[in-house]
């Protein structure tokens, strides 16, 4: 399998995680709601004692950018931090990963931040709870964006009120009508919380431009609830075809332990998952949405290897707590056996 070394730029957020874990919380069944289907309590007024406390870093531009960096491409990131002590370690965990970083923007607001949660009973997942910071500041120039000329965009989370705006600069930047064309500019898009909740009718432009789309099950449900009466929401090949009729490109849709679905031009591929001792569900979205948008380029679009190869780069970074900690060199990616 040739290394293409592709010329990428991640779109996004970048935020320091500190990570805790502790054993107080309780899941709570909530099965009449589809898109809130498990919820987590604590005591109210209670004292919660941490068992753990680890401090890394995070944000889907940066998890993505570090990903795409180990499997040997040249990246740049397009990502807004403060000018603070947490900005300039972002900064400089980026550059350890030889991320290039001239389009970084800097805010006067601070740097971005996340709590990670994890439990001892929550079923391996984790809660995020997320201060976007300097991450709303960010301003999409797409005359400078194009001018580096990428093989690849990989947009993810955007925040802030200006995100509208940034989502239709990014699309923008998009050359090319839908895949396999020469000298085009790939758009792979894993969408972020506030572009989910615009829905299916308000994305539907978008999804047209988009190449590789990538979500898990719950998001495609969310995305897709107006639709509620005319499939089965909780069917992931109905989501899937419901999609492709918006999307032309590649949709993906993970469903943690279970595998991954893709469907393109009417056909449904799957992928089962493999089965690993979990540390840390943090940041395996952004390891399995960077490594297939990759491995798709790289493979001249073998859908069923892409898979293989980004379920493998996520079980990777399921075993070590952190979300860039267990991420794939490019020799050992190819290495792992399923």
């Amino acid at each position: 399998m040739p290394n293409k070394n592709l010329k990428i730029l991640t779109v996004g957020g970048a935020v320091q995680d500190f990570t805790l874990q502790t054993s107080k919380g309780v899941v709570i069944d909530n099965q009449q709601n589809l898109i809130k289907q498990k919820l987590i309590g604590f005591e109210l007024g209670a004292k919660i004692n941490i068992k753990n406390a680890e401090f890394t870093f995070g944000g889907g531009a940066s998890n993505s950018a570090v990903g795409f960096a180990k499997l040997e491409n040249a990246i740049h990131t397009l990502i807004c931090i403060g000018e603070d002590s947490v900005g300039n370690e972002i900064l400089k965990n980026l550059k350890q990963y030889k991320v290039k970083t001239n389009l970084v923007q800097k805010s006067n607001s601070l740097s971005g931040m996340s709590v990670v949660l994890k439990g001892d009973n929550f079923n391996q997942e984790h809660i995020l709870f997320t201060y976007r910071g300097a991450n709303e500041s960010l301003k999409v120039d797409v005359d400078e964006v194009n001018k580096q000329k990428f093989d690849l965009i990989y947009l993810t989370s955007l925040s802030g009120k200006n995100f509208k705006n940034n989502l239709s600069k990014i699309f923008r930047c998009k050359k090319g009508k839908i895949l396999k064309q020469n000298n085009q500019t790939i758009l792979a898009w894993n969408p972020g919380n506030l572009q989910i909740k615009m829905g299916l009718n308000n994305l539907k432009s978008y999804l047209k431009q988009t190449d590789v789309f990538i979500v898990n099950k719950d998001e495609a449900i969310e995305i897709c609830i107006d639709f509620k009466n005319k499939i089965r929401l909780n069917n992931i090949r109905e989501l899937l075809k419901l999609l492709s009729n918006y999307c032309s490109g590649v949709i993906v849709i993970t469903n943690e332990q279970k595998g991954a679905y893709a469907i393109y031009n009417k056909k449904i591929y799957y992928q089962e998952s493999c089965s690993v001792k979990v540390a840390d569900t943090t940041g395996v979205g952004d390891a399995f949405g960077s490594t297939f948008s990759w491995a798709l380029l790289t493979t001249d679009y073998n859908i069923q290897k892409s898979l293989q190869l980004a379920i493998n780069n996520a079980c990777s970074v399921l075993k070590q707590v952190g979300a860039q900690n267990g991420l794939c060199s490019i020799g050992k990616l190819l290495a792992i056996k399923m």
